[in-house]
């Protein structure tokens, strides 16, 4: 990519990241839509929730305070610009790489990101994630052992949040 393209993808980055900021939800409203989100994937892989129903959480609109993008590369420049030092990058993209690379293979759109929480009147991040929505052609069973996998692609890397999505553990991350 050209130095003038690579600016320009830069400073729409940094624009995006200066809304998300702005719109950033307080930290309770934040993790009540987590836990939700948790409990809905926990009760879909359980078979406690049926396809049907898990797909009405699967929304187009994203929460304030979340940043989606592309892939690795842009998720890189985020971190970047967010202040991260380049080990922490490194290993945030490398945690979510795994997950996104997993889901695109099962031919799932996926995206990756970061959430920022405001307390009282600064936004500071709380987590990476990847988001993404299940094939409209995939079975219930189907779509259960490719989400399973997907949670599980970090391996021994999982993150408290991807554990609190497997039915067989009580934690919520």
């Amino acid at each position: 990519m050209s130095n003038h393209l690579e600016v320009l993808r830069t400073c729409n980055f940094q624009e995006e990241i200066r809304r998300v900021k702005r719109d950033a939800l307080p930290v309770q409203t934040s993790e009540n839509l987590r836990k939700e989100d948790i409990l809905a994937t926990k009760g879909f892989l359980s078979g406690d929730i049926d396809l049907q129903s898990y797909r009405k959480g699967e929304v187009d609109v994203v929460d304030p305070g979340v940043l989606l993008v592309e892939g690795p590369d842009a998720l890189k420049i985020v971190l970047t610009l967010l202040g991260f030092e380049d080990n922490a990058v490194d290993e945030e993209v490398r945690h979510e790489e795994k997950h996104w690379r997993t889901a695109k293979e099962f031919g799932f759109e996926a995206k990756m990101g970061v959430r920022l929480v405001r307390v009282e009147n600064r936004a500071y991040f709380r987590n990476t994630l990847t988001s993404f929505k299940i094939p409209e052609a995939f079975s219930e069973e189907t779509a259960r052992q490719a989400l399973h996998l997907i949670i599980m692609a970090p391996g021994e890397d999982m993150s408290p949040g991807d554990l609190a999505r497997l039915p067989h553990l009580n934690q919520l991350g």
